[in-house]
């Protein structure tokens, strides 16, 4: 038996949530510089961690599409948020990095090229969609043809203590990608927060040195089936993709399809979004770059699709077909948009339109004006 299997045949262990600090203690002792969630102007960041009572007790975090701010919770968990606006990329591969230094001396130049950074770090608050994206860095990293040296050590040398989900945003999209909730590989310690306390499992050696230092109680049969109930509550909150998204998703992360393909997918996608709405609306905009009027016509008709965005005003806009005049035939200083009723394909509000040029006419939203009729 590997190593590694070895290590993952180990039972999970329980410690109190007093025993955090010790865990905490522990690390700082072996020479880590320990790196956790902490609040930071509004908002959970990742910053290093000196103590357990800086980690963001009692709160949680409620994001929406565009939205996100700190709300208070239960006041005795330490976990009970998601994923803030920060990555855990900059301890690995930082945006300002020193890799090499220049001096003019004895009438050359002479160039020096610092050590990797001897700093090891401490992960604290992993979660397994950041696993599945450090995995991705590995591979760009450390496993292709030009393999950064800074990284390496920076990577080689960290310990990583994952904590698995028991909340979710409905931005949150991990089992739709078979990344989450629950971290299945890639730590060396991994948490899941109950009401008393932690499950503690052990990934790696390195992983066990450190839970053997802290603690033998092995996790009971009853704290394993109610760390395992509160991993499944997150999963019903989350949004869903594309099965084929997520088929090809799984192929990349496993490197068994090429970019070119990815590249495929984005323009099937877009057809697939396109033809959702309308196909000839949709196919009509292209055929207009390839197929340019000979002479502006005195008339245009233009079908307005489901969801269309206003060019200023942000409103959608119902399915209708519209006639109008062409700019020649606009008179100026007119208001820059028509107006259409929702759920009628015949009446219409009174309105104007812009002197936009008919090649440019792409999409018609509300405003008060004169009258149009429809066709």
């Amino acid at each position: 038996m590997s190593q590694n299997e070895t290590v993952a045949s180990l039972a999970p262990l329980w410690i109190e949530k007093s025993e955090l600090e010790r865990l905490i203690s522990l690390l700082r002792v072996e020479g880590y510089t320990v790196v956790g969630p902490r609040i930071e102007q509004g908002a959970i960041c990742y910053k290093e961690v000196s103590h357990a009572a800086e980690l963001p007790i009692g709160w949680t975090d409620q994001q929406l599409p565009g939205s996100y701010q700190l709300a208070r919770s239960n006041p005795e968990s330490y976990f009970e948020f998601n994923v803030g606006p920060q990555s855990w990329k900059q301890f690995f591969f930082p945006q300002q990095l020193t890799i090499e230094k220049a001096r003019f001396q004895d009438g050359a130049w002479q160039f020096d090229r610092p050590e990797p950074s001897q700093r090891r770090y401490a992960l604290l608050g992993v979660r397994a969609c950041e696993l599945a994206a450090i995995r991705v860095q590995d591979r760009v990293m450390m496993e292709g043809p030009y393999v950064d040296p800074e990284y390496v050590a920076r990577r080689t040398s960290a310990l990583i203590i994952a904590v698995n989900c028991t909340v979710a945003a409905t931005t949150c999209f991990c089992t739709s990608m078979d990344t989450g909730p629950r971290c299945g590989a890639g730590f060396d310690l991994a948490l899941t927060e109950t009401e008393d306390g932690f499950v503690l499992e052990i990934g790696s050696e390195a992983g066990r040195v450190i839970a053997t230092q802290l603690t033998d109680r092995p996790a009971s049969d009853e704290t394993l089936a109610e760390a395992e109930r509160l991993r499944g509550q997150s999963r019903p909150h989350q949004a869903r993709k594309p099965a084929f998204a997520v088929a090809l998703n799984r192929r990349s992360a496993n490197g068994l399809i090429p970019w070119e393909f990815e590249i495929c997918y984005l323009v099937i996608l877009t057809i697939r979004i396109g033809t959702r709405l309308r196909p000839v609306a949709f196919l009509a905009p292209i055929a207009r770059w390839f197929v340019p009027p000979a002479s502006a016509p005195r008339s245009m008709t233009f079908q307005i699709y489901p969801g269309m965005k206003s060019s200023g005003s942000g409103r959608g806009i119902p399915a209708s077909i519209l006639t109008l005049p062409t700019a020649r035939e606009a008179p100026p200083a007119t208001a820059s948009e028509a107006a259409i009723d929702s759920g009628s394909r015949t009446s219409w509000r009174r309105g104007t339109i812009s002197l936009i040029p008919p090649d440019a006419w792409d999409a018609v939203v509300a405003s008060p004006g004169a009258p149009w009729e429809s066709t």
